[in-house]
């Protein structure tokens, strides 16, 4: 492949968190959308439930509940609903013609209007603005944070230097306070023709201070948000060569992608430009190594032919800034000819992944015995998540760790062999005082009760299929190992808490680990 990297800086990107995005995500968060209830910013949640949670029974409320059924409202669809909206939950422009940028789920012109004078009515009635003020001190905190940390990240100009540049564009981070997990590419067309590039960021890792980490990781978040709007508009118009490919695409699992609200196959295209963007992003920025890791998370991610739409938009860079209007034929080609022979490759999905998928009919949970915390514990989860799924329970002393199967595994090396075969392959030990996976060392300290493990890893002779392990530095640690949150990476590490969910303290992808 050829790589290409941006050398001259672009315009600026502004920081500044959205009042009327958050009134909406407050309303979600009321209204129970999963998605704004995933919180790691403690403090905050706990003042929004003081402040709001007398108004829960607001209008606006129950109509965000009702929308939720009726037209899938959630996700994305409330950033970019915000973008298009005044302070005031005005409309900044017209909704006929429907706004070209905004989601096809507001296309409901009449129930879109009700659910503005509702957010309007909810702002004013639950009095958000003196919410607002009183968390000022913490947003502008957060602001600066993203502001400092990705001053010198030339993120416009790779794209300016790949697409060409977007004369008039504005760009601006809305951090979002309540957006927990989740990122979203929002992007609105303004009057005179220009693009404002507006993607709202979850506050998805945090250090004690609550200021989320704003590293590489979220740099690429970034790219993948502000590639959305490059990609999602070029797939709409572009559905009549695209779309029967992308809904052969989808086909291939489902329940992959509806797992990570991607329900057809026009946002799965929309999803793999986004991350072959990304792919090349990470490639020019930070080398080899580092656009083949990028590479190897989008295909874990389900997104396994990124490699093939990669290497057409990666070839096409030759001859100058890229055009996916004149590119569609080409990828659509490139995408048929990776469904015509999918290549079989190292499982390299998030822990979610690794407990669904094809390998389902034939997994087994692999538990030590009933005696043990472990064991004990896995029963009960066993009975309450992995049985419905079809997934057998076994005795972990009586499981073939080498068989051809699928395998979540609980315990410590000492007790399941299946634990023990990932540790030894994988080069990682566990021991009663510290656990080290690749170039990393947690080790307990007087009084601590213990560091907690889970991560999806390719089985260690059957790279194919994946095996999801369990594990902690004592057999008391795995106690409650499920409360902690985590499924959306191939590795986390946590603190083990006396009665308490464990503490998430790391995770990442298993190239960090190399």
């Amino acid at each position: 492949m050829l790589w290409l990297a941006s050398l001259a800086f672009a315009a600026p990107i502004e920081v500044e968190a959205d009042p009327t995005y958050e009134t909406l995500s407050v309303i979600a968060y009321l209204a129970a959308y999963d998605e704004f209830l995933r919180n790691e910013n403690k403090a905050y949640v706990a003042a929004v439930e003081a402040h709001f949670r007398p108004h829960a029974d607001h209008p606006a409320v129950a109509m965000a509940r009702k929308l939720r059924g009726s037209h899938s409202i959630g996700y994305n669809a409330l950033s970019g609903l915000a973008a298009h909206v005044s302070e005031d939950f005005e409309p900044i422009a017209p909704l006929t013609p429907f706004p070209e940028r905004l989601d096809d789920r507001w296309k409901d012109e009449e129930a879109t209007a009700r659910f503005l004078e509702a957010a309007a009515g909810f702002a004013e009635d639950a009095d958000f603005d003196t919410f607002w003020s009183a968390q000022q001190p913490y947003v502008d905190a957060v602001e600066a944070r993203f502001r400092s940390r990705l001053a010198d990240k030339d993120v416009v100009g790779w794209f300016d230097t790949t697409f060409g540049p977007a004369e008039g564009a504005h760009y601006r981070v809305v951090p979002g306070m309540l957006t927990g997990q989740n990122n979203y590419g929002t992007s609105v067309a303004r009057p005179d023709g220009t693009v404002s590039y507006r993607p709202a960021l979850g506050l998805w890792s945090l250090d004690d201070d609550g200021l989320p980490t704003v590293g590489r990781a979220y740099e690429l978040i970034l790219v993948h948000e502000f590639g959305h709007a490059y990609g999602n508009p070029a797939v709409n118009a572009h559905l009549a060569t695209l779309g029967p490919t992308g809904d052969a695409l989808y086909a291939l699992d489902p329940q992959t992608m509806d797992r990570q609200a991607y329900p057809g196959g026009e946002l799965v295209l929309g999803e793999t430009l986004t991350r072959a963007f990304t792919v090349l992003y990470a490639h020019d920025r930070y080398g080899e190594d580092a656009g083949t890791a990028q590479l190897h998370e989008e295909e874990g991610r389900g997104f396994r032919w990124t490699g093939a739409v990669t290497a057409v938009l990666d070839a096409q860079r030759k001859a100058g800034p890229l055009d996916i209007d004149i590119l569609a034929p080409d990828l659509r080609d490139a995408m048929k000819a990776w469904l015509a022979d999918p290549p079989r490759t190292p499982f390299r999905g998030v822990i979610n992944d690794g407990q669904s998928g094809p390998w389902l009919d034939d997994m087994v949970l692999a538990a030590p015995p009933a005696s043990t915390t472990a064991g004990a514990y896995a029963r009960v989860v066993h009975k309450q998540f992995f049985a419905k799924k079809g997934i057998a329970l076994v005795e972990a002393s009586l499981h073939d760790p080498t068989a051809h199967q699928a395998v979540i595994a609980y315990g410590t090396p000492a007790d399941n062999p299946m634990v023990a075969r990932v540790f030894d392959h994988y080069g990682w030990t566990l021991t009663s005082t510290q656990l080290a996976i690749g170039p990393r060392r947690y080790t307990l300290e007087p009084g601590d009760h213990g560091v907690v493990f889970i991560a999806a890893v390719p089985h260690p002779d059957h790279p194919d299929l994946p095996v999801v392990v369990y594990s902690a530095t004592s057999d008391a640690a795995m106690d409650d190992i499920n409360a902690m949150f985590h499924g959306p990476t191939q590795w986390i590490v946590g603190e083990a808490l006396a009665g308490k969910a464990p503490r998430p303290i790391a995770n990442g992808s298993l190239t960090e680990l190399e």
